[in-house]
């Protein structure tokens, strides 16, 4: 696992199967990283963190065939811009008590997560790598709000670190089905 051609120590890895397999480790000061786990697919993640100066990449798959050993590299690029976001009711006012996180995605049809984190007091911070985006959040269900929409964030382009302010809107649950 490599950041910037740097090997990078102490990322989570982690691995899981359809068929319910589970197996997570963490790289060691040169950057690898090993897990043992039951012949079939599985999906490998290398997760930099929510916060890092690093993107995180979607899951790598891979099929492990008995007696076998798999090699998956991963190589993070720089995420040196920067959204600010706060949540705001369709008042205006800053919803401070939402248990939210927030996420980026690539703005295509997918549904491919390229950051997420906590929403804390109302607000966010996501890092992002050179992209266009759409921003939302996932909220429990327990807040008593749900997302208006995402919002679209571009630095496409960009050439040096940016930060972009948004506001992501939420309404209140105030129907019942």
């Amino acid at each position: 696992v490599t950041g910037g051609g740097s090997a990078m120590a102490n990322i989570n890895v982690f691995a899981w199967s359809k068929q319910g397999g589970w197996a997570d480790t963490q790289t060691d000061k040169d950057g690898k990283y090993e897990m043992f786990v039951a012949s079939g697919k599985w999906e490998v993640v290398a997760d930099p963190g929510w916060n890092s100066a690093y993107a995180p990449q979607p899951p790598k798959r891979v099929k492990v065939k008995n007696n076998e050993t798999v090699t998956r590299d991963f190589s993070f690029s720089a995420a040196g811009n920067t959204v600010k976001g706060v949540v705001r009711d369709s008042k205006g006012t800053l919803v401070s008590s939402l248990w939210a996180w927030a996420y980026a995605r690539t703005n295509d049809s997918g549904f491919e997560v390229i950051t997420d984190g906590p929403v804390d007091s109302g607000e966010f911070t996501l890092k992002l790598p050179v992209g266009n985006y759409k921003v939302g959040m996932w909220i429990g269900p327990e807040s008593g709000y749900t997302m208006h929409a995402e919002e679209v964030v571009d630095f496409s382009q960009v050439t040096e670190d940016t930060t972009k302010e948004i506001t992501i809107r939420v309404n209140k649950n105030d129907k019942t089905i």
